[in-house]
């Protein structure tokens, strides 16, 4: 997160930002009062309402900029009004703002991440997220901090057009004008986005207030009479999510198919069990806090909040909720200056997470204290940006899940050239590594496999079953077993050989990977991302699950089409000026023949 503060008369890009009329004051309070009573502050737009219409124009740069450089993305405005005056205005559109979003399926995702004042007293930092499940053909968000006692804006930024996205993180830092009182201080998150394939446009606000995430520092400072204190939350223990087994990994591992003697190496294990095939997660989220001096929770906490599932994959990004929020209150316990909350693995058996999937999650807790308020306390893994979180917000790793890739019975060869069966293979014996040489074994991965496998083949009969995401080595580099065809170069053990067969097949049974090590290498952390850590399949030349998941980053890194073909030759200045203005260029004006 960028913190350095932007003044209200230039963004982050370069881009100036006019001062604001007084029809434009007046449309953002209005907006203010109306997203304010919306569930959770988020609230999807109607381009046919005049006020809706002329704040998402005002925020994206207003009506004449827009016709000026980006003249597709006003005509997405006004081909949105035209069909919300016809068929009338949006429904709830985002997780955040449904009164009842399936908890089994991934929904779209508008919220303030993060909103607090730096312990100076003076710098506000916000951070706003959009997340969907399917990617978008364009995308633009503005963040901006407003006085709502005036409906001045000292801080906004607007991110130029992006494409072929699923998540667009928006930061914007300014200075508490002198006299505003942090109460009196919102973020306003405004986006606009065609979701691919889509030909109606999609407007959407979310607000926040200083003061519901950040208590007022006068105020606790009455209380406790103390060193000033920006929360009456002094300190946050988290128990899980957490890493077990893991300490030096930046990410906690799940992984798939593991019961409790067989979780040595993750974190924590999901299964496949008799409710049809939903997968059960022996993962917990609990944890305790406690109140500063002075504060002590309410007889009636009251207690609120949610848990938030935030999804990155290479099919699509998006959000849910791991389970209702109304079951929040029976989940928590307070008395005295702590409360905990203890959430176990049914409560998130329905959550719509996948094999390979990275997943944020986002828990927030708000409750009653005395002798007056609330307090709010976050624990997340969703990056914060700044250098010390207040004491309100704890941090954990993000998750991922994992599985193994090879089907059992494979054989594997080892370092004196003999064959064995990698269900049979231990940590610490060595696997020959295709190039003449072997490394050790540091783990081995069991786990469930019901969705169909890849069947590899050659002529000389060198045939292996993997799942499609697991890597393979070819003359032109790494792919995934799902990329490859029929006529395609392969590494096996005999060389190159060209494949003869690609195709899925029926399976519903376990799976393996290994996790290599080669020599000089202690752990993970030890292995550049360029390492080649790969094993003989039944005498396929395949990547370990270290590459599997440098591949599959990779995957995700890899940029979408030509945004020309996708949205089409009418967007050309619209994309040239994204670009521009990514590059801390001013934007370029069509210019019309005479």
């Amino acid at each position: 997160m960028n913190t350095t503060p932007t003044g209200p008369n230039v963004d982050a890009y370069g881009r100036a930002v006019p001062p604001q009329t007084a029809e434009q004051v007046a449309t953002i309070q209005t907006m203010l009062k109306e997203v304010s009573t919306a569930k959770n502050q988020v609230k999807s737009l109607d381009m046919s309402n005049d006020t809706h219409r002329q704040f998402v124009l005002d925020r994206l740069g207003g009506e004449e900029y827009l016709e000026r450089y980006f003249p597709s993305t006003r005509n997405l405005v006004e081909t949105a009004r035209i069909a919300h005056a016809a068929s009338g205005a949006p429904t709830a559109l985002t997780l955040l703002e449904m009164d009842h979003p399936a908890t089994e399926e991934w929904h779209p995702l508008v919220e303030i991440a993060y909103l607090g004042l730096e312990p100076d007293g003076v710098r506000v930092i916000a951070q706003g997220i959009v997340s969907l499940p399917d990617w978008a053909a364009s995308m633009t968000s503005n963040l901006a901090l407003v006085n709502t006692a005036t409906g001045d804006v000292f801080a906004s930024v607007t991110v130029p057009n992006q494409y072929n996205r699923g998540t667009q993180v928006t930061d914007v830092t300014g200075i508490l004008p002198p006299s505003v009182p942090p109460e009196n201080v919102k973020a306003v998150l405004t986006t606009h986005y065609l979701e691919a394939g889509a030909t109606l446009s999609k407007q959407v606000t979310a607000s926040a207030n200083l003061v519901n995430t950040l208590q007022s520092a006068v105020e606790a400072k009455a209380v406790d009479n103390e060193e000033k204190t920006a929360t009456p939350i002094q300190r946050i223990n988290v128990a899980n999510p957490n890493h077990n087994n893991h300490p030096y990994r930046d990410f906690i591992k799940v992984g798939l198919n593991r019961t409790p003697n067989q979780v040595a190496d993750c974190d924590y294990y999901y299964q496949y069990v008799n409710e049809g095939l939903k997968p059960i997660v022996g993962l917990l989220v609990n944890g305790d806090a406690t109140l500063i001096s002075g504060y002590t929770v309410a007889a009636n906490p009251n207690f609120s909040g949610s848990c938030v599932l935030i999804r990155q994959s290479s099919s699509g990004d998006g959000a849910t909720l791991a389970f209702p929020s109304d079951q929040i209150p029976q989940l928590c316990n307070g008395a005295g200056n702590a409360v905990n909350w203890d959430i176990g693995p049914d409560w998130l058996k329905g959550a719509p997470w996948d094999q390979g999937d990275t997943v944020d999650l986002d828990f927030t807790l708000t409750f009653a204290v005395k002798p007056s308020g609330t307090a709010t306390l976050r624990v997340t893994s969703v990056p914060q940006g700044v250098t010390t979180p207040p004491n309100n917000i704890a941090t954990v790793a993000l998750l991922k899940f994992v599985w193994g890739c090879v089907a059992v019975g494979t054989l594997v060869r080892m370092e004196d050239g003999g064959l064995r069966r990698i269900e049979t293979l231990k940590a610490g014996e060595r696997v020959a590594d295709g190039c003449g040489g072997s490394q050790r074994i540091a783990e081995v991965w069991k786990g469930h496999e019901d969705k169909p496998l890849y069947r590899l083949a050659t002529a000389s009969g060198v045939e292996a079953l993997v799942t499609d995401g697991h890597p393979v080595l070819t003359p032109e580099g790494v792919a995934a077993a799902g990329e490859l065809a029929p006529g395609m170069t392969v590494y096996t053990s005999r060389g190159e050989e060209t494949l003869c067969a690609v195709e899925q097949v029926s399976h519903d049974g376990h799976v393996f990977n290994l996790e290599l090590l080669p020599d000089g290498a202690e752990t993970l952390t030890d292995i550049d991302d360029d390492t080649v850590t790969a094993f003989e399949a039944n005498g396929l030349l395949v990547g370990d699950n270290r590459m599997q998941g440098v591949l599959a980053r990779r995957v995700m890194e890899i940029p979408g089409p030509d945004p020309l073909d996708v949205l089409g030759q009418d967007w050309r200045l619209d994309i040239t000026n994204s670009r521009r203005l990514q590059a801390g260029l001013p934007p370029i004006e069509r210019v019309s023949a005479s």
